[in-house]
């Protein structure tokens, strides 16, 4: 009698640790693996970037997150923020990507992850005439490591397969 009480609350107890165990590793899994939904923050005060046109926000970032999203197989949401606010909101988590005409800066890579550089535009500075290269980027949360290789991935796929200059055509940035 001792023996099967022994034996049954070894059982009980092996079933425990086992569900415990595959709690804590769903758990720490990081959600850009285990949820389907690529949250991107924008402004929509850019254009061609990112704008609104008849209640929607459009513009070449946004496109260009989308076919991200496609390739990757995910769903998208966009939220819509002021711009000051995006990077506070990507380090808290409601939103896993910025897209909205964001400069890489070495104080900003201290916080979040940059994909590379998608557009790179040159200009002039009308005070001096030297040449200004102005780089844009996505910029990926901290929080999501993988999320952020797999957009690399996709981005990388996007300029070798001509994509890219295809939404530069379509949003007259070439």
């Amino acid at each position: 009698m001792k023996k099967r009480v022994l034996i049954i609350c070894l059982v009980i107890t092996a079933l425990f640790l086992i569900a415990a165990k595959v709690m804590i590793q769903k758990n720490t899994l990081s959600p850009s693996l285990t949820e389907n939904v690529l949250v991107v923050g924008t402004s929509d005060d850019y254009p061609p970037y990112t704008f609104s046109q008849n209640g929607e926000v459009v513009g070449f970032d946004i496109d260009l997150v989308r076919e991200i999203a496609r390739r990757m197989r995910c769903k998208i949401e966009i939220k819509v923020m002021s711009f000051d606010v995006l990077l506070l909101e990507l380090q808290r988590g409601s939103i896993k990507v910025i897209a909205a005409g964001l400069t890489p800066t070495q104080e900003r890579a201290l916080k979040v992850f940059f994909s590379s550089p998608y557009i790179i535009v040159d200009s002039l500075k009308p005070q001096s005439l030297a040449d200004v290269t102005e780089k844009y980027a996505l910029a990926i949360s901290k929080k999501y490591p993988e999320l952020f290789e797999k957009i690399e991935s996709a981005l990388t796929e996007l300029l070798e397969d001509g994509t890219i200059d295809d939404l530069k055509r379509k949003w007259r940035l070439v």
